[in-house]
């Protein structure tokens, strides 16, 4: 007994020490972005923030590379067994998070999902997919209403669910737009990826743990993920200067400095791959809430015209932007296949705007509305503000109506909704021209025109796009490309603004992978 405050005096200092080892080892990425991800259902809605965050949970049948270059996957290999029938064969031996092994029972089972009314897939992933065939439990058949030769380029950030569990928890695989932002794949998560999602808490905090049930050989040393998203831009870079995160995603141009200047704090910066840009409604007859009654000023090519020739974009890019942009005349990023390198922009001519706008027949201009997100693009709101105040200057009265991405994207998808003008960016995860053009300019109808938020149709438009999606010869489906591409600058449907530089800050004792995409992969990081 005499021994015993020796004995409890060792056990303290060895179970000090173990927690101090366990501490040692502990390894938590803390980041935040400017908002928070939509949803965890991988096939709610294409857009880039959200499935590059899921792209840490869900795995696709090909993956993206840290240089864009497309790798294996879920599937190991591919081929084109008809012009209309591309056959894929799957990894065998890998398990989702909660155990259930993956099979091709569970990638139709996401095709199906995918292909329904209430997913935003089928566009841009599955272009021209009509289902998929199983052939054995590793071998699966992609059946396609025409020919695709650039299919598995469209699958980076196309993801794959386990059936058996959807079914245990009530996931249907043909929901309708309420039934898929009611599902509980919206606030739970098992993929097959490194991560597993263990708290979710919308607009407040969403952590996750490694997979141990992973097929990867893991190059990440974090034993958790804590993600808050932080919407004021001065906030999240105080957050990263103080040390209370380590990954702040992006770093507004007017913060830069201080990041670079700030001790253990350095910024890390690229060319994006999304083209920023302004939308025009060119389906309705009446604009919403504009004073022009009974007729649609945007459906006259000289108003858009004087639109886009009212705009300076140099200004946006050196003084709201503070030159971490590229102007664009086109749609798409240099990066992309196709790209109409021969466009040039309409000069800046206020001027010529002004009499543009007296020979449509609005000599004093007229009133509308802009919508914007005001937490999705670096500067959003701020752009738009700003093209009000040079839309301004020719008489053309704008009120800036500046809302979270969760609402902004709706409108924008809605066949319903008819919004007059408006500002986004739309990026392409085939890295192809095609890509923007059937989702973005063709006229929505079946599973084009996804983002067609103005309604737009031209027939040069659909018929040179839907040629391209089947050509392959590339020859022959670039100068498609390039014809439709010609047709919406001649036509000024829309005005392209700029491709927007990655800011990313990060703490001096993280290793990350910038990807050009803006996706953020965790399991590249390293912490000291």
């Amino acid at each position: 007994m005499k021994r015993l405050p020796q004995l409890l005096a060792y056990l303290a200092l060895f179970f000090a020490a173990c927690l101090l080892v366990s501490q040692a080892e502990a390894k938590t990425l803390t980041w935040a972005a400017d908002a928070d991800i939509n949803s965890l259902d991988p096939h709610a809605r294409d857009e880039t923030f959200t499935l590059g965050f899921l792209n840490n949970v869900y795995e696709g049948l090909v993956a993206r590379g840290p240089k864009m270059e497309i790798l294996p996957a879920l599937a190991v290999k591919w081929e084109i067994a008809e012009p209309k029938r591309w056959r894929v064969y799957l990894r065998k031996g890998v398990k989702f998070a909660e155990g259930e092994p993956f099979t091709a029972d569970d990638v139709i089972f996401s095709v199906k999902r995918s292909l329904s009314p209430g997913s935003g897939m089928k566009s841009s992933k599955l272009p021209y997919v009509i289902g998929a065939q199983k052939v054995d439990d590793y071998t699966v058949d992609f059946l396609l209403s025409a020919p695709n030769p650039i299919l598995t380029s469209s699958w980076g950030n196309w993801f794959i669910m386990s059936k058996s569990w959807a079914e245990k928890h009530g996931i249907t695989e043909n929901p309708t737009v309420e039934e898929i932002a009611k599902s509980a794949a919206a606030t739970i998560a098992n993929g097959t990826g490194p991560f597993k999602i263990t708290k979710r808490q919308t607009d407040s905090v969403t952590e996750a743990v490694p997979n141990p049930n992973w097929w990867g050989v893991a190059k990440h040393n974090i034993t958790e993920v804590v993600f808050h998203p932080i919407g004021s831009a001065a906030t999240r870079t105080a957050a990263l200067l103080s040390g209370d995160i380590d990954v702040a995603i992006p770093i507004a141009p007017q913060d830069q400095s201080r990041v670079q200047k700030t001790p253990r704090t350095k910024l890390l910066t690229g060319p994006e791959l999304r083209t920023c840009f302004i939308g025009f409604d060119l389906g309705s007859n009446e604009l919403a809430d504009s004073d022009v009654k009974g007729k649609n000023p945007f459906k006259d090519r000289r108003v858009r015209l004087a639109v886009y020739q009212a705009i300076d974009v140099e200004a946006i890019h050196t003084k709201v932007m503070l030159g971490q942009s590229t102007p664009s005349a086109a749609l798409i990023s240099p990066s992309f296949n196709a790209f109409p390198k021969h466009l040039k922009r309409y000069p800046y001519d206020p001027a010529a705007a002004k009499k543009l706008l007296t020979e449509a027949g609005y000599p004093n201009g007229f009133t509308l509305t802009m919508e914007c997100p005001n937490d999705r693009y670096v500067n959003d709101e701020r752009i738009c503000t700003t093209v009000a105040g040079m839309l301004g200057k020719i008489g053309i009265k704008v009120r800036v109506f500046a809302m979270p991405k969760s609402q902004f994207f709706p409108r924008i998808q809605s066949p319903e909704k008819s919004v007059s003008f408006w500002y986004m960016g739309l990026s392409s995860a085939n890295m192809d021209a095609a890509g923007t053009l059937e989702e973005l300019a063709h006229t929505r109808v079946g599973n084009w025109g996804n983002w067609n938020g103005g309604k737009l149709s031209d027939e040069i438009v659909d018929k040179a796009t839907e040629e391209a999606m089947t050509e392959s010869d590339k020859a022959k489906r670039d100068a498609l490309l390039m014809k439709a591409q010609d047709r919406i600058h001649e036509q000024v449907y829309f005005v392209p603004i700029h491709q927007q530089a990655l800011s990313w800050g990060i703490r001096d004792n993280i290793t990350v992978i910038q990807r050009a995409d803006n996706v953020f992969e965790w399991k590249y990081v390293t912490i000291k």
